[in-house]
């Protein structure tokens, strides 16, 4: 017996066995290759070599490792492998039969494929060691689409003709493996397809077609060209060049050469209409090889055990190149869930412990992205200069007259209007030299293909002064990382949502910092970006039935992005001194060029994103050298801002200068986008975005997927508005939740947050011009460094907030100078025991955040900054000013500690927040509407007529929670015994005492002196005042006694009071404000144990004062009050006198009256019974009623009882 000798597994082993197998309709499926043991067969030796012979043309080395002949088991794991296809084959292939009601034999085509997609399935949803085959291979988990095996469905074909099928009936036998379409089997043979449509009928309805299917797997290769797939070369013609004066020789005699490859569509057996419905016979299919000999690394090395390639000795397996690194599958990331364990910028690590902001393994994650670039176009009137239309644009046909929406057209009219932009479109670029057509001795083989399309959009510019609609054209690239793997490293730098306001805010800081400097915000987009950059190697692409050579960049292109930052950033150091930022590469520095009589100087910053950039730059500069610049090698469209009334636009969000700051809003298309998508009507009463239920556990059903797809169209748009709308960030990161499967109950969550956003469509954020050093909170500037900057981070986090799988919530608001720039909203990925767990990770993530933030700032503005994190929590704050863990966090991981030794190094600064000034508390849980309007006034909310939104919530929040501070503090003095009425009432008291304590800090100390000698004189004058003698009554504070005047105890009370409530002013007011200063500023040194007391006793003296002197002033008053009483009795008996009188001869008046008016009413009725009707008169038939005769009244109505007219007794009695 013969043992096999292998060496280390450096590199690859691919086991490999036939799987023959027959079915008989008895006994099922059943193996006929049980007995085969080894794979020292002819049949098996003739596959190894041919693939040891393909291997060596492409350059690659191969090592053979066959088994000793009558070794068992030397191929397990092949066998294993092979035996799990045949049964999930096996299963497939009994489904098919029991729905379809047919036998499926073995030459059936549906017995073949069975093994291919089950093969497929395994790969893909086969987990062994927490990873599935196609998780190992791609690094990503499979999130496409499958339907089940052998099931009609509707394949989507390409028409070439408008009458033409776009939809086909056929078997669904599999996807590819190169590009995911689905492989479906008919009449005609096999097609791919992007898309299919299931029947939903029985599949036994459709037994014909099962019996008609053709095409196995054998029949075609695994490679995949566009929608075709590419036959093997058994079934090619031979490219061969005639040559009429040779005699053809007979097949028998004809060398085994290796065939060439012949055109597609001229194959013996295949379709002429394989895959979509292309026929096209005019494109030239390209498909030569070169034929080199092998480089001598390309050798095969036997095994030993080989009879018939047998060496001295067996060794270790070499590598197939230089030192290739192994990963051993421990080291590997976690792939099933793609979530942030680290954050690295410049030259630290951070760790978090938070998810990604958006699951990237969610199904259809990334067309909901795509959808944002198909929504309704949106009227761009930032540039109202009159468009130059480019060569071809001023077709006539492309124009439409602007009649309040996109033009509606007829399909058919609409497609051949798209065939017109097209042609527009690619004689554009040849004019911009990006295409040229491929010359007859040009090898298009050898260059590397590109794939592309044309995305067509209507946009509205205008023209001659006019508003119009333009039907636009655009060529794209389709490049995808699957189909060219060679591309690595292709990082673009860019800005993100969370510095693209540190500019503005810089702007304002400048403006009031450095007032004899005029700078300018400077908003700058480069028309046709990437058609300015060269292709790094020549790309050829098929475009309208002709080959085209890509001589620049196109948008699509995986490196494009890349590649155009690497040009423009070439071009600005070319002319200009450009430093980047470490931390963020998109962000850069500007400074003139340097020269013999001139040294650089420092402009200003800016950010680059793609092709819009946004720069802070002097006017004069930016005027005179810097735009002139730029405009003499692209052509670019700008905007200046530097006075009140400006405005521009940049990454759709328009910037308005103020009198006090920037007003920056966002465009109201997304929101009522997403109100068409989802038919939400209007509701008024709908004043928050978050429904409560929503933290719920759901038991719903699922969406129809037809709901699903407009459901994640919804929520992919808020996604995009949520960048500016911190109100809305913890509704829509849950509705994010929903993405993979949409739910009823997520549904009326979604429902309700277009509604909220409906409503408040027309908010903004207003940003302030403050000093460097202001704080949220306290808007003042620091006195130690005028230049200083001050960055504010309030952390929060809501403990076990999903009642679905128990998460935390955390998010936390970004404030620089006291202004909001930045929000962020993340779902911890663990299960926290207590909330100051919670806090701490949500602290985490704050703090990575602020620190990158940090970094930029000190990069834009050249100034340092200091960065502090607030949080809510004091246990959390004691937590992160100590070093290690405490009993109750041992099972905290160690990578998270990061933050205490950043605490203690002071790169950073914890201090605690009251959780009602927390403006990271809208970021954790569903609020009121008074709640949250109180948090939009702290975030700078404005509406429609910036106006600051909440200001009367946060007024009032501040008076309560003001008054349970006060009544916590007397209490904690008198301790739990005293009335809660009696504690309340002392705290008001107080409440109308203290001033604030930024007050109290800055002009106690200097104000103080004057204060204490204007109340002295006061306290002097008003005694001596109220204790001299007059005339008319003796002095209140004076009583005669024995020739003497002694001062009464009520004096002593008067003047004590008086005296000592300037004392507990001023104490209760160093009391207050020590207190908030306390609260609000504590920093990171512990207090003592008598700093408590320190804050409150000087408060509770004043209170003592207080009543002391409200018991003087009792006194006093009682005597007033006593006068006073006895004066208003006789005010009240006299007045009651008068009013007796008054009423007695008003009374004698009024029946006067009623006599005289009873005598004239008598009068008047004889006088009427005297009087005879008049000649011309109409006696009614009942009652004293009549009508003159002329009277329309009685004429329309002669049978009617009428009352009296007033207009006969007009006529009667004129």
């Amino acid at each position: 017996m013969e043992f096999l000798k292998q060496g280390p597994r450096d590199v690859p082993v691919v086991q490999f066995d036939f799987c023959f197998t027959g079915y008989t309709v008895d006994k099922g499926m059943v193996s006929l290759d049980s007995a085969l043991k080894c794979d020292n067969e002819p049949s098996t030796l003739a596959l190894q070599k041919a693939i040891v012979a393909a291997r060596q043309r492409l350059g690659l080395r191969t090592i053979t490792q066959n088994p000793a002949i009558g070794a068992k088991g030397s191929l397990g794991f092949c066998e294993k492998a092979v035996d799990s296809v045949r049964k999930l084959a096996n299963t497939l292939l009994d489904q098919a039969r029991s729905r379809t009601g047919l036998l499926l034999p073995v030459s059936h085509c549906l017995f073949a494929w069975a093994f291919v997609h089950s093969a497929w399935l395994i790969n893909r949803y086969r987990v062994i060691g927490n990873m599935t085959a196609y998780e190992r291979a791609t690094g990503a988990s499979y999130g496409g689409r499958i339907a089940p095996f052998a099931e009609p469905v509707y394949c989507q074909v390409e028409a070439k003709q408008k009458g033409d099928k776009r939809w086909l009936l056929g078997i669904l036998v599999g996807k590819s493996s190169s590009n995911d379409m689905y492989v479906i089997a008919g009449k005609d043979g096999i097609r791919l397809s992007r898309s299919i449509r299931r029947v939903g009928r029985p599949w036994s309805t459709e037994a014909l077609l099962y019996n008609e299917l053709k095409g196995f797997p054998w029949d075609y290769g695994s490679g995949v060209v566009g929608t075709k797939f590419v036959a093997m070369p058994k079934q090619r013609l031979p490219d061969v060049v005639p040559a009429p004066a040779v005699e053809p020789a007979e097949p028998s005699v004809i060398p085994a050469v290796a065939p060439a490859v012949a055109p597609e569509d001229d194959l013996p057996g295949i379709p002429a209409v394989l895959l979509g419905g292309d026929t096209d016979d005019s494109a030239p299919v390209n498909r030569s090889t070169r034929r080199v000999p092998p480089p001598e690394s390309a050798r095969v090395i036997p095994n030993a055990a080989d009879s018939s390639m047998a060496v001295d000795e067996p060794g270790a397996n070499p590598p197939m190149r230089e030192e290739v690194p192994s990963t051993p599958e421990a080291m590997l990331p976690p792939l099933k869930k793609l979530r942030l364990q680290a954050v690295t910028f410049g030259s630290q690590t951070y760790e978090v412990n938070d998810e990604s902001e958006f699951n990237l393994d969610q199904p259809d994650g990334w067309d909901t992205g795509a959808n944002l670039w198909s929504m309704p176009s949106e009227k761009d009137e930032s540039f109202t200069d009159d468009v130059v239309a480019a060569p071809g644009e001023d077709d006539e046909r492309l124009w439409f007259p602007d009649n309040g929406r996109e033009p509606e057209l007829d399909s058919a009219i609409l497609a051949e209007l798209d065939d017109l932009a097209d042609s527009v479109e690619v004689a554009r670029l040849i004019k911009k030299s990006v295409l040229r057509a491929a010359t007859s001795n040009e090898d298009v083989s050898l260059m590397k293909g590109l794939t592309t399309k044309f995305v067509r959009t209507w946009r509205f510019k205008k023209r001659k002064g006019v508003g119009v609609w333009y039907r636009r054209s655009r060529l794209c690239a389709r490049e995808f990382r699957w189909l060219d793997d060679s591309k690595e490293g292709l990082f673009s730098p860019a800005t993100s949502t969370d510095i693209v306001r540190l500019l503005p805010a810089l702007f304002l800081t400048w403006k009031k910092t450095r007032p004899s400097e005029q700078f300018a915000l400077v908003a700058l987009d480069i028309k046709d970006a990437y058609l300015e950059v060269p292709q790094p190697v020549p790309v050829v692409s098929r475009i309208q039935g002709q080959d085209f050579v890509f001589q620049k960049m196109v948008l699509g292109q995986r490196e494009g992005s890349q590649q155009w930052f690497n040009y423009f950033y070439d071009f600005l150091a070319e002319h200009f001194e450009v430093e980047k930022c470490k931390e963020c590469p998109a962000v850069i520095r500007f400074s003139s060029k340097s020269t013999s009589v001139h040294a650089s100087e420092s402009k200003g910053p800016g950010m680059i994103h793609v092709d819009d950039s946004l720069l802070l730059l002097p006017l004069d500069w930016a005027r005179d050298c810097f735009i002139p610049t730029v405009q003499q090698r692209f052509q670019i469209t700008y905007e200046l801002a530097y006075e009140v009334g400006h405005s521009f636009s940049f990454l759709k969000r328009l910037h308005t200068l103020t009198e006090h700051g920037i007003t920056i809003r966002q465009p109201t298309s997304y929101i009522t986008h997403m109100q068409e998508i989802m038919n939400v009507k209007e509701n008024v009463r709908q004043r928050v975005p978050c429904w409560s239920e929503l933290r719920a556990k759901d038991t719903t059903s699922e969406l129809e997927h037809v709901e699903a797809s407009k459901f994640r169209q919804a929520v992919g748009t808020a996604l995009y508005i949520s960048c500016d709308r911190p109100d809305v960030g913890y509704a829509v990161r849950m509705l994010a939740a929903y993405m993979a499967r949409p739910t009823e109950h997520a549904k009326i969550g979604l429902t309700k947050l277009i509604q909220y956003l409906v409503n408040t469509a027309h908010y903004g954020i207003a940003m302030k011009a403050t000093a460097p050093g202001s704080k949220k909170l306290f808007e003042h500037g620091s006195e130690d460094d005028s230049e200083r900057f001050v960055l504010e981070a309030f952390s929060d986090a809501d403990w076990s907030g999903s009642k679905r799988d128990r998460r935390s919530y955390g998010g936390a608001s970004y404030c620089l100078n006291g202004q909001y720039i930045h929000y962020v909203c993340r779902s911890q990925k663990c299960i926290s025991l207590s909330s100051m767990e919670s806090e701490y990770y949500s602290a985490v993530g704050s703090s990575c955040q602020g620190l990158f933030m940090k970094a930029v700032v000190e990069f834009m503005s050249r100034s340092p900054c200091d960065l502090i994190v607030y949080v809510d929590n004091q246990s959390c704050k004691a937590f992160c000013l100590r070093q290690g863990v405490t009993k109750a966090s041992k099972h905290f991981e160690g990578r998270l500690l990061w933050l205490q030794d950043a605490v203690q190094q002071k790169r950073l600064i914890m201090k605690y927040v009251s959780t009602h000034a927390n403006l990271g508390d809208i970021h954790t849980k569903p609020l009121s509407p008074a709640r949250l309007q109180s948090l939009l006034f702290l975030h700078d909310f404005v509406d429609m007529h910036d106006r600051p939104v909440g200001s009367e919530e946060w007024d009032r929040t501040m008076a309560t929670e003001g008054m349970k501070a006060q009544v916590k503090r007397v209490r904690t003095v008198v301790g739990g015994d005293a009335s809660s009425t009696w504690v309340k009432r002392v705290a008001l008291l107080l409440m109308m005492m203290p001033i604030p304590s930024e007050a109290v800090t800055t002009a106690y100390s200097s104000r103080s002196w004057m204060c204490s000698f204007v109340l002295f004189l006061v306290c002097l004058a008003f005694c001596i005042g109220s204790g001299t003698e007059s005339d008319d009554h003796d002095g209140w504070m004076l009583i005669p006694q024995h020739d003497r005047l002694l001062y009464c105890r009520e004096t002593f009370y008067a003047i004590a009071g008086v005296i000592l409530s300037y004392v507990s002013w001023s104490l209760g007011s160093q009391g207050y404000g020590a207190g908030v200063e306390a609260e609000m500023n504590s920093t990171t040194q512990t207090t003592t144990a008598g700093g408590g007391d320190t804050a409150v006793m000087p408060t509770v003296i004043g209170t003592m004062l207080v009543m002391t002197i409200l018991g003087g002033i009792l006194v006093m008053l009682t005597m007033r009050v006593k006068k006073l009483e006895a004066l208003l009795a006789d005010a009240q008996q006299a007045k009651a006198d008068a009013l007796s009188r008054v009423s007695r001869d008003l009374a004698r008046q009024l029946e006067q009256a009623r006599r005289q008016n009873r005598a004239l009413e008598t009068e008047l009725i004889r006088a009427r019974e005297r009087a005879g009707p008049p000649a011309q008169v109409v006696i009614t038939g009942r009652g004293r009623c009549f009508h003159h005769e002329n009277c329309h009244v009685h004429q329309n109505n002669p049978n009617k009882v009428l009352t009296p007219c007033s207009y006969c007794q007009h006529m009667f009695f004129e």
